[in-house]
């Protein structure tokens, strides 16, 4: 029998975010260099179309999608897209990322979880969906990226955060896990639907782990 022939998605990178300086396509594992051409990088996480680099001194770097602030606070200038890796400035001793489909979350040595990004959905965990009237003569809503780190509220000392597209669970070193974000579908464990804009805690449990998936 012939054998299979094994089809593989294009690695996509039409927003820079491979990092590597230009919006080609890779078909082939391709050093990232750059600015962390001398630094040592120990964690990576990407987005839909934005990737985020944490490297040994604690620093974090972003490159892709600079529309909804994946980049951070300090992008290139008139652009939106970094197709090279980006300091992200305002986060000292990050550890760890994960990233939402366009949001970020950082978790440092301490136990503090930063995030910045899109918020249409509370993801941010800020206590807002970032709404606002763009028109004082009607009523049209729209939503601002929130481009600067701030550290969410409400936790204790975190030993794990995940993300799903819009969602966010973090893992407190006690045991106890928080959601919050889109909360359709149940996916925030609070036996409701509604988006919840603060992390919340699920009761009557303690974890030794969390994961996200898409609902």
């Amino acid at each position: 029998m012939a054998r299979p022939l094994l089809l593989l998605p294009r690695p996509e990178n039409h927003k820079g975010q491979l990092g590597v300086g230009d919006e080609e396509m890779r078909n082939m594992p391709t050093l990232v260099e750059g600015p962390l051409k001398k630094e040592v990088v120990v964690h990576a996480a990407t987005g839909k179309a934005h990737t985020v680099f944490i490297t040994a001194k604690g620093q974090v770097f972003a490159a892709g999608d600079n529309k909804f602030g994946c980049v951070g606070p300090t992008p290139p200038k008139k652009k939106d897209t970094a197709p090279l890796p980006v300091l992200v400035l305002g986060i000292d001793g990050a550890v760890f990322a994960a990233c939402g489909a366009d949001f970020t979350m950082v978790l440092t040595s301490l136990g503090a979880v930063f995030s910045f990004g899109w918020s249409e959905y509370g993801q941010l965990g800020h206590g807002t969906d970032g709404s606002f009237n763009q028109s004082a003569s009607s009523v049209k809503i729209t939503y601002e990226a929130e481009r600067a780190p701030k550290r969410v509220p409400g936790l204790g000392p975190v030993a794990q955060v995940a993300c799903g597209p819009h969602h966010v669970c973090a893992l407190q070193r006690d045991g106890v896990a928080l959601t919050w974000g889109a909360g359709g579908y149940c996916r925030l464990g609070h036996n409701d639907q509604v988006d919840q804009w603060s992390p919340k805690a699920l009761p009557n449990f303690l974890f030794k782990s969390v994961a996200c998936g898409n609902t």
